[in-house]
């Protein structure tokens, strides 16, 4: 059964006029704008060669995209810092973009100072002297928006707490539940409550009105535009995980669309009433999502013992490893490289998705030769989204096989084909934790070293 699943419309990248004048007829060009656009950062470093000529905007870009992809936001502040107030004559007219880049980036990291003191720069250092320099009418009109809209970024963060998180202490192993999705007991606003762990959710916390209500929180002064809607969202001002605490965190608050009146609507069997309304009460619980299992570090999963923990500083050498990337600065998406039937190709780690993997229906189309399919009529299936329920009749991968972390095996589940990602353009198939979980008895997501590591068999002592 497929998991809630959440999507979080992301922010737009708007190049201004210089960078995409010069991309007409440059393909290599084109396709480096398009890859950091999708949020693709690994595909888009691997572009220009080290012969190639870059224009010192697009060397900028891809040296500090790289550097979010590798979840090294400090480095790329740094990049930035570096080189937009020294070098913006040679950025053709994208300093505008790149400072508001650098803008975004203190943002995310709670440096709301360092964003109003690039902001004032751009308004009154730079705007004056790039109208002496260009002498253009229209770019300047295009300044001018440009500096309208970070301003209107800038009160947005200030309005809004910044979340912070301290560490103390030695942390304990959480135990978990995992009846379609990994669940645990975490304290928030000194309140007990289960939530699901899913790297899948591009927002801190989601909290179902009904537990919002239950903690008292006022989620009427703000809210976020999505691609599915508009939701409130609210600030807790505590949420403990282990020996971490977070403050002062947004939670989102939603709901999902109940099943039930349109399974009434198909004439379902009371036993499918019961199983829906069943998962649906489990699934519109409250959700961590990325933004807040990136910042513990480095997560363990014991699939065994049935945990999350935190690991050792030194560990022992993984059965597997494989790199990790991020994409998305504000929305971020974990992805991982995975080759499936000879095809490299994209991976969306999801563990709040419960399908061992989804492959993307858009590229199975494209490439039906190489992934050839069968139809299971007998086998109907229904998911639920915010929307409500949806039918679907199943779609498997004939005889797939599977290349990871430099190890070649066979899929140890059928591996499904799904419309359902439409508007997605950073990966390609979705891994749910089951995939996961069948590599090994431990996991690892290593966010400093941006690698997930597996351990075939639990080694505990020497992990936690």
């Amino acid at each position: 059964m497929e998991t809630l699943r959440l999507f979080i419309l992301s922010i737009v990248i708007i190049l201004f006029p210089p960078i995409l004048a010069q991309s007409q007829g440059d393909s290599k060009l084109n396709q480096f704008l398009k890859f950091m656009q999708d949020g693709r950062y690994w595909d888009m470093s691997q572009v220009y060669n080290k012969s190639d000529s870059i224009l010192p905007a697009v060397k900028l870009m891809n040296a500090a995209y790289s550097a979010i992809g590798y979840n090294r936001n400090d480095v790329a502040i740094k990049l930035l810092e570096k080189n937009i107030k020294a070098n913006w004559k040679s950025y053709n007219g994208d300093t505008p973009y790149l400072s508001r880049l650098l803008v975004d980036l203190y943002i995310e990291e709670g440096r709301y100072e360092d964003a109003v003191t690039e902001y004032e720069w751009l308004k009154n250092t730079y705007a004056p002297l790039q109208q002496q320099y260009f002498l253009n009418i229209e770019y300047n009109k295009n300044v001018r928006k440009y500096i309208e809209e970070e301003f209107n970024v800038l009160e947005k963060a200030r309005k809004r707490p910044q979340m912070r998180v301290v560490c103390k202490g030695e942390s304990q192993p959480i135990k978990f539940i995992t009846p379609h999705i990994i669940k645990t007991q975490l304290n928030i606003n000194k309140t007990k409550m289960y939530f699901t762990w899913d790297t899948g959710v591009t927002v801190p916390l989601v909290l179902p009105h009904r537990y919002a209500d239950q903690l008292g929180l006022d989620y009427r002064q703000d809210s976020i535009i999505a691609d599915n809607g508009k939701f409130a969202v609210a600030y807790v001002d505590s949420i403990v995980i282990g020996n971490y605490t977070f403050y002062h965190v947004p939670a989102y608050v939603m709901d999902g669309s109940s099943p039930i009146p349109a399974l009434y609507k198909q004439h379902a069997s009371n036993e499918r009433l019961q199983e829906a309304l069943m998962l649906y009460e489990t699934l519109n619980s409250p959700i961590i999502g990325l933004p807040i299992i990136k910042r513990l570090e480095r997560i363990g999963i014991d699939w065994k013992q049935e945990c999350i923990f935190f690991p050792k500083r030194q560990l022992p050498h993984p059965s597997m490893e494989e790199r990790l990337f991020m994409s998305h600065l504000s929305k971020p998406i974990l992805l991982t490289p995975l080759t499936l039937n000879s095809m490299p190709l994209m991976g969306f780690v999801d563990t709040g998705c419960d399908s061992y993997i989804n492959l993307y229906q858009k590229i199975q189309q494209t490439y039906s030769d190489k992934f050839p399919i069968e139809y299971d009529k007998q086998d109907s299936n229904y998911s639920l989204t915010f929307e409500g329920v949806q039918d679907t009749v199943r779609i498997y991968l004939v005889s797939p096989s599977l290349h990871y972390s430099n190890q070649a095996f066979k899929a140890k589940d059928k591996i499904m084909i799904s419309g359902k990602m439409q508007g997605n353009k950073a990966w390609d198939l979705q891994l749910g934790y089951p995939f996961f979980k069948t590599l090994g008895e431990i996991m690892v997501l290593d966010f400093k070293e941006m690698k997930v590591k597996i351990w075939e068999k639990c080694i505990k002592s020497q992990l936690y």
